[in-house]
């Protein structure tokens, strides 16, 4: 369940064009690893990385332990 995950502004208006995201929530809620699977350039690429880094969660549960999970997500620019 997503506690804060304020949307990164995107500089460049190119209709159709987004970044996607790929990233570990871990056992701290806090995002993992953030990889970039598609880009939309190096400066919306690192927009996109600072803002999900800072993102919060409340961490996957397996029989009520908490555990890490994968997310993906996709943000188109304005």
């Amino acid at each position: 369940m997503a506690l804060a995950t304020p949307d990164p502004l995107l500089d460049r208006p190119v209709p159709a064009a987004k970044v996607t995201v790929s990233f570990i929530v871990g056992i701290d809620g806090r995002v993992h690893s953030p990889l970039i699977l598609e880009s939309l350039g190096p400066s919306e690429d690192r927009i996109v990385l600072d803002a999900v880094r800072n993102w919060r969660y409340r961490p996957a549960t397996c029989n009520g332990v908490p555990t890490e999970a994968e997310g993906k997500i996709a943000f188109s620019s304005r």
